[in-house]
């Protein structure tokens, strides 16, 4: 990367244009996505990339505000006789996203730092509109120590020469196994082995299934992502209603996330992905403490004991009438059981009860819940009288 860009402020005009208050020039505001403003004699050129900040009134960045890649695509004179020029990028073009070095948005925390410096206070707007006369050079210096301390900043990239080595500061009991390597998280073995071909908008194919399965079992799925990308969240993974999703900066943050996940008991099953740099090669692990909960159960369980059946919960004193002296109210894991036993997931189960699905929307997906019995099971609210006849009616364990 290299500091072929210049850094300008600007305070009293916004960048995105105001269709109430348009500048006085003859385009439309229609046309433009970004504006800036400028003297008629600053030293401004067209098809220049800049890296605009937006200035609070003492003339500091306005930290609230990302900074944003500006790339002029016309200089046009004000019509008001004010001699000053609009430097215009207009909508549809592309030629700005192949000059630009990095994602902006990762200097909204080191241009304010930077721009405190004594060295760089001439950049700070002393009027408006700012000036970009003979502050080329400054701004010039202060692009090439961002990207200086940007580069400085960045995590070690994730290569097989290095991976060994962090494994190891994290776990002095690091285990190399067939194809990967085995680590201990929470007291738990997390097996992480070697995947060739895991192309960087791929999922491992056993998130897939899971997703498939349609159960609504706690998951967290941790994705040590080194690209500029969004990590993209494939329409399969709306089933997993209860999906948790995390891109961790570094190995350290992800193995540090899994303890913090297991010990909170926040999730039940989760899968790690640390993908390399530059290749579609990955190693994948996979944790399932609901199965391994599961596991030690049925080796506790007597000869006589099986899986439960609606004929073996039909003994239980929640399953009695309402009215019957001997009832109790059922519990959290009572209410999942015989949900269960009835073959319905919670949105199914919501559904045939009439009970509406709540739209769940954050940054990565859209999916639908059913928060009613999602907070019974959860033990967030008492489980209603009536929702729970009608479950013990369907399984016929007791009659109207």
């Amino acid at each position: 990367m290299h500091g072929n860009f210049h850094i300008v402020s600007y305070k009293d005009y916004p960048l995105i244009p105001d269709k109430k208050q348009p500048l006085p020039i003859n385009v439309s505001v229609s046309d433009i996505r970004y504006q800036l403003v400028f003297e008629a004699n600053d030293d401004i050129k067209c098809e220049e990339l800049l890296l605009t900040w937006r200035a609070k009134p003492n003339g500091m960045p306005h930290k609230q505000t990302l900074p944003r890649w500006f790339y002029v695509d016309e200089l046009v004179p004000f019509t008001d006789g004010s001699g000053k020029v609009a430097a215009l990028q207009y909508k549809g073009h592309t030629k700005h996203e192949k000059m630009s070095p990095f994602d902006s948005s990762a200097f909204k925390v080191l241009l304010p730092k930077l721009l405190a410096n004594e060295q760089y206070a001439d950049l700070l707007p002393k009027c408006s509109p700012f000036l970009i006369k003979d502050l080329r050079e400054l701004s010039r210096s202060l692009a090439k120590e961002l990207i200086q301390t940007y580069q400085d900043e960045l995590p070690a990239p994730i290569n097989e020469t290095n991976i060994v080595t962090k494994l190891v500061e994290l776990d002095k009991a690091l285990v190399e196994i067939e194809n990967g390597y085995q680590v201990s998280v929470s007291g738990n073995e997390l097996q992480l082995l070697w995947q060739d071909d895991l192309p960087t908008h791929e999922h491992p194919a056993l998130l897939k299934q899971w997703a498939q399965d349609c159960d609504e079992i706690r998951t967290a799925y941790l994705d040590v992502f080194e690209s500029d990308d969004e990590l993209y969240i494939d329409d399969f993974l709306i089933s997993l209603s209860d999906l948790l999703v995390q891109e961790p900066n570094d190995i350290e943050q992800s193995i540090a996330t899994l303890n913090m996940l297991i010990s909170t008991e926040n999730a039940e099953r989760f899968i790690l992905v640390i993908r390399m740099a530059d290749s579609d090669k990955a190693l994948v692990g996979s944790l399932d403490l609901n199965s391994k909960v599961a596991t030690l159960k049925t080796k506790n369980m007597k000869p006589d004991e099986g899986q439960l059946t609606l004929e073996g919960f039909a003994h239980k004193r929640c399953a009695l009438d309402l009215t019957d002296p001997d009832y109790i109210e059922p519990t959290k894991e009572d209410f999942k059981a015989l949900r269960e036993l009835l073959g319905y997931n919670r949105n199914d189960l919501g559904s045939w009860l009439g009970i509406p699905l709540t739209r769940v929307v954050n940054s990565r997906q859209t999916y639908y819940k059913c928060k009613s019995i999602e907070n019974w099971e959860k033990g967030i609210n008492g489980i209603n009288k009536h929702v729970w006849k009608l479950m013990l009616l369907k399984a016929g364990l007791v009659t109207v």
